[in-house]
């Protein structure tokens, strides 16, 4: 081997080729900063994989720090001006959605400035580049702040005035979004436009504000050192996933330190380091990430962590975890545990599952070969169709993981296989059986005889074992083949699995189990300590009667 895991940390580009039978593989590290003008992935339509549903206050969300920076060069303020190297058209087919635009009001007009330097362009050149990304990408929805810079010059009206003129252009304004919510959906959002307001006066052209009123912001821009800086920057990302309000974040990692680190330099430091903290915790809410020169694998998780969470893959055969051989990085099936080397990441981008323990993807090599953790590449035989039927088939081969010849021990070895539908190609990602404990650690307990849900002291009994899909959002009984439903009269009981959306949840980040149906969560009524306890459907709140713990 090579020491993969050293090269792995260094987040520096570099390539390695590795030829695997007839396979040539092109493996990369991951870029957390780059200065290419369009070393990107095409990332054009991310959001469409979104359910509409989504709050903005719920996503992730990659930005730019002084957007329109990439028309200068280094020399400009002695380095300390330019912030990007990618236009508009690559920052979006990148994946950028935020973009931080500060324009000067001269001549009734709007150049766009970085401090006292001119960036040869004007808000015109920002709205038609936007609007005819959205034109053709009506999926996608970007973020505009607009802040005042520099100062004013030979003007006859207000900067509200000059932005309103702009906005009611019938070519420029078209695709501004006019709504008055602070917290819309991605559904009301699509194909728009949206004007973050980071200037006096208002108008109803910018009705959410880039300000401590309609966001918690951290923008530690002059730290007194890169260790101080970092701290601010995960502080916030560990408030935003631990917030269970509808808050709205914002989290710049851009700065320079005065005389030592241009924002070029300070970059290289804190992408690397928030990229670091960001690929541990994909299963989070991140808010809004801005950030000077991003490499295109910082963007790429941001993505990601709107896409999924971690989770187990569990053997319909016998229960047990898919699991990796730390020794050899072969793949098996164990007793479920909840050690990181059966955890793991669905991509939904990429397709690719990737164990967090190793950051290495599921890779399966050769028709009817075993299956392997290998470095990350993007080639077919590391991406995987997660089949509502059960089974897991890679794009290579068309072939399945294949628990083999049913063997029912610790250990036991997984192949790939023609697909045949059988038991022991049957897996389901999610959480393996185990119990769900409240506040005061009694477990989520079916009453057998009304299938109503309550709780009770902690058995073990079947009734007392719970999975949860993540595919299908459906949370099981270990008694029987019944899914766990919210009723229409605020009740939860367990019900004939249908789909419908009463029975499909997500699991928040501050542990709330959540319907996708009325978006209320699991909730032990009034806080009762008893044994047969009702649980019921309640708005979220993250008190303690809606946390929940899944343990063995």
């Amino acid at each position: 081997m090579i020491g993969f895991n050293k090269i792995f940390k260094k987040y520096i580009l570099y390539t390695l080729t590795i030829a695997l039978g007839l396979n040539i593989i092109t493996v990369y590290a991951k870029v957390s900063f780059s200065d290419s003008t369009s070393d990107v992935y095409d990332n054009s339509n991310w959001m469409s994989k979104l359910p509409d549903t989504s709050l903005i206050s719920e996503l992730s969300i990659p930005g730019t720090h002084d957007s329109t920076t990439f028309t200068t060069t280094m020399i400009a303020g002695a380095g300390y001006v330019k912030t990007q190297s990618m236009d508009f058209h690559a920052q979006f087919k990148a994946g950028i959605r935020f973009l931080d635009i500060r324009a000067r009001h001269s001549n009734d007009s709007f150049p766009i400035h970085h401090g006292n330097y001119y960036l040869h362009k004007n808000f015109a050149d920002v709205l038609r580049n936007t609007n005819s990304f959205l034109s053709n990408n009506p999926s996608e929805v970007i973020f505009i702040r607009l802040k005042e810079e520099s100062t004013p010059d030979n003007n006859s009206r207000s900067f509200v005035e000059t932005f309103e003129s702009y906005m009611k252009n019938v070519d420029l304004g078209r695709h501004v979004w006019r709504g008055s919510n602070k917290n819309p959906s991605l559904g009301e959002l699509r194909g728009k436009i949206v004007i973050l307001d980071d200037f006096d006066g208002s108008s109803s052209y910018a009705y959410i504000e880039h300000s401590k009123n309609d966001f918690s912001i951290q923008d530690n821009y002059n730290p007194d050192n890169g260790v101080d800086k970092i701290k601010s920057i995960k502080k916030h990302f560990a408030d935003a996933a631990t917030d269970s309000s509808n808050n709205k974040y914002i989290n710049y990692l851009s700065g320079y330190i005065t005389a030592i680190y241009t924002p070029k330099g300070l970059a290289k430091q804190m992408n690397s380091k928030s990229h670091d903290y960001i690929a541990n915790h994909l299963d989070k809410r991140l808010g809004f990430v801005i950030a000077d020169f991003p490499g295109k694998d910082l963007i790429q998780d941001l993505i990601n962590a709107n896409n999924s969470r971690l989770f187990n893959v569990v053997s319909g055969f016998n229960n047990k975890c898919l699991d990796i051989d730390v020794a050899s990085s072969n793949v098996q099936v164990w007793d479920c545990s909840g050690n990181t080397n059966q955890q793991w990441h669905y991509d939904l981008q990429t397709a690719q599952i990737r164990s967090p323990a190793s950051n290495y993807c599921l890779d399966a090599a050769a028709p009817g070969g075993n299956l392997y953790m290998s470095p990350c590449h993007g080639g077919a035989n590391q991406k995987w169709d997660l089949l509502l039927s059960g089974e897991i088939k890679d794009r290579a081969h068309g072939q399945c993981i294949d628990l083999y010849q049913f063997n029912d021990s610790n250990g036991a070895n997984v192949k790939m296989h023609e697909c045949n539908n059988l038991k022991n190609q049957k897996w389901y990602a999610g959480k393996g059986y185990k119990k769900i404990t409240g506040y005061n650690n009694k477990c989520l307990d079916v009453d057998e005889n009304s299938s109503n849900v309550q709780m009770w002291d902690c058995s073990g009994w079947p009734n007392q074992r719970w999975t949860y899909n993540m595919l299908t959002g459906e949370i099981k009984s270990g008694a029987n083949d019944k899914c766990l439903d919210a009723s229409s009269n605020g009740n939860v009981y367990m019900y004939k699995c249908h789909g419908g959306d009463n029975q499909r949840w997500d699991i928040l980040p501050t542990t709330e189990i959540r319907s996708r149906a009325n978006r209320q969560c699991l909730d032990l009524f009034e806080f009762n300590d008893s044994d047969g306890a009702n649980v019921q459907m309640y708005n979220c709140n993250n008190r303690k009667n809606q946390r929940w713990a899944w343990k063995q």
